[in-house]
């Protein structure tokens, strides 16, 4: 318990009951959660606003009333509760204005004041349930105020920890909101930027956005813009692929006129040259029929060169590939699907660098602390460490839900958990309690036996320790034999 408790009393209204009470106190709680006796208001200070901000600290106020509390008087013979700069008054008055927990602890034979007894701005004081200190029972009665203020400093402690909680919650949702806000609008301007040919729009990319790999992408491509055109040398792999098609081409040429080709049976054999025919006897050969027997061979398909070369590159996540390929074929159809897809894998790897540049490790883990926290598998401090406890609490997680993500705290991890919205590790009660939904309730005690006058053992008789063997003295006696 981290509460504290401000003692208000008055100064002669019966001081004894009052000091044992502050020591039995003591005894209870530390030193620095009990306030009594504000009297070091350094001088120049408005001593109201001094003992409105002693009484905010703290969370319980006990009002100690004595026998001649209400009808004490000061030097005049006016009553002090009726002077609007009383202390006691300003403690009571700024704890019931500040809503703070306030009980009347009535001492000796005090009674509890009545709503007509005092000033209309302490009326309310008379409604608040008093615990009463008697000489005789002081240490029962004691303990039952006691009892009282831990149960109310607990409360308190709960209280401001879901407020701290649901803060913290609320300041990491308008972080991850501000840092998905930025990676969109980044990733929506680095695709622009790819798509323009305006020199000026994309050294504004740079300006707002200097690092990161999609800025690389738009210095490179300002580059390019700014440069002159270069002339386009000849390349090796035009010249393969244009040697194939030939040969591709000449092949069905050559078995188009080979199964064409009917030679006369009076006419001498003859060898074929590897001459080209004249072009004077393409025509006749065209002409020529064919034989029943033969079907006439389909032409081959012969792909372009850009066509064959994006064939092997269309699945490709590698723009260094795709920008060589727009660079040996500028004028090709499939420039445009090269230029698509270099710039998806830009926005791609623009998000996924925002992501991890942006978002905080730390701030991860205790984000996923948190809510391991809120469906019950993790019971430790949201420190923002990722710790062996809280490695133990994601991997019991992620065994009860099967739920298959990377081994370290990161945003798909977070998602997966927020996607639970009910209690996933069992509740482990201490022993001596049992659950009961998310809490743990002590066990009833069991049912006590009436005690019965117990009969007294029975006490079996000593038996004589037989002598060991070699060790007893025998001797005779009237015929008779005896041994020790």
């Amino acid at each position: 318990m981290t509460g504290k408790i401000f003692i208000n009393y008055r100064r002669g209204d019966d001081p004894g009951n009052t000091g044992r009470l502050f020591d039995r106190l003591q005894d209870v709680f530390e030193p620095e959660q009990l306030f009594i006796d504000v009297d070091n208001i350094a001088p120049g200070l408005d001593f109201v606003r001094v003992l409105n901000d002693r009484v905010a600290e703290c969370d319980v106020v006990l009002a100690v009333i004595g026998k001649s509390w209400v009808d004490a008087r000061d030097t005049r013979g006016a009553r002090r509760l009726d002077d609007p700069d009383d202390f006691v008054r300003i403690e009571i008055l700024s704890a019931l204005s500040q809503g703070k927990r306030v009980i009347p602890v009535l001492v000796g034979e005090a009674q509890m004041p009545r709503p007509d007894e005092l000033p209309e701005p302490l009326k309310p004081l008379a409604r608040r349930n008093a615990v009463r200190l008697t000489h005789e029972r002081f240490r029962a009665d004691f303990q039952g105020l006691v009892k009282g203020l831990q149960q109310t400093l607990e409360e308190f402690d709960q209280l401001r920890k879901r407020e701290q909680d649901a803060a913290h919650h609320t300041q990491a949702e308008e972080k991850r909101e501000q840092i998905e806000h930025v990676a969109r609008e980044r990733a929506k301007a680095h695709s622009g930027a790819l798509a323009s040919s305006d020199a000026a729009e994309l050294r504004s990319f740079l300006d707002s956005y200097p690092n990161g790999s999609d800025s690389d992408q738009v210095r490179a491509r300002l580059r390019r813009l700014e440069s002159p055109p270069q002339r386009q040398h000849f390349r090796p792999v035009t010249v393969i692929f244009g040697v194939l098609g030939v040969a591709v081409v000449a092949g069905a040429v050559l078995l188009w006129m080979k199964s064409t080709w009917v030679p006369s049976a009076a006419a001498p054999t003859v060898a074929i040259t590897t001459a080209p025919p004249a072009a004077a006897n393409v025509p006749a050969l065209v002409a020529a029929p064919a034989p029943s027997t033969l079907s006439e061979p389909k032409a081959a398909v012969v792909p372009r060169p850009d066509e064959a070369a994006w064939s092997l590159l269309k699945a490709t996540t590698d723009d260094a590939a795709l920008k060589r390929f727009i660079a040996q074929y500028p004028d090709s159809p499939l420039r445009k699907d090269a230029e698509q897809q270099i710039t998806a894998i830009a926005a791609a790897q623009a998000e996924k660098a925002a992501n991890a540049s942006l978002i905080d490790p730390r701030e991860l883990t205790r984000l996923l602390q948190f809510e391991l926290k809120r469906v019950g598998c993790f019971d430790g401090p949201v420190n923002g460490e990722f710790d062996d406890a809280t490695k133990g609490a994601w991997h019991n997680f992620t065994k009860l839900t099967s739920i298959g993500t990377p081994d370290d705290a990161s945003a798909e991890a977070i998602k997966a958990v927020r996607g639970i919205d009910k209690r996933v590790c069992p509740l482990v009660c201490a022993t001596g309690a049992h659950a009961e939904g998310d809490l743990c309730v002590v066990d009833a005690p069991p049912p006590t036996r009436p005690t019965t006058e117990a009969a007294p053992a029975r006490v079996a008789p000593a038996k004589h320790a037989a002598a060991p063997k070699g060790h007893a003295k025998c001797f005779g006696f009237e015929g008779r034999q005896f041994c020790e």
